[in-house]
């Protein structure tokens, strides 16, 4: 039996402290100990978000309508490591990786 794939790449990077990209800013990146809020600017109307770690496993999600305006996510309780941090809205989704030492 032959198994199939296909390759999506979807390359996702970060700067010391923002990710920016298509009008949406997530920052700081990476959180440090003592700072659990993770900021979101952007001009796209966000319907919502999602977090997962890097084996798949969503811990966070929310719907939310949210439109030129900040948003943030409190991460407190959330242990250290990388994760991916997934928004939605009606014409988009965008994908970014956080950390949090």
């Amino acid at each position: 039996m032959m198994l199939q794939f296909e390759v999506v790449d979807e390359t996702t990077g970060i700067g010391d402290n923002v990710f920016n990209s298509d009008e949406i800013v997530v920052y700081p990146n990476p959180l440090t100990e003592g700072n659990s809020l993770l900021t979101i600017t952007t001009d796209n109307e966000i319907d919502g978000y999602a977090i997962y770690d890097l084996t798949g496993w969503k811990l966070v999600e929310n719907n939310i309508g949210v439109k030129n305006e900040q948003l943030q996510i409190n991460l407190a309780g959330i242990s250290t490591g990388t994760y991916l941090l997934k928004l939605f809205g009606k014409n988009f989704s965008h994908n970014a990786k956080i950390v949090i030492k």
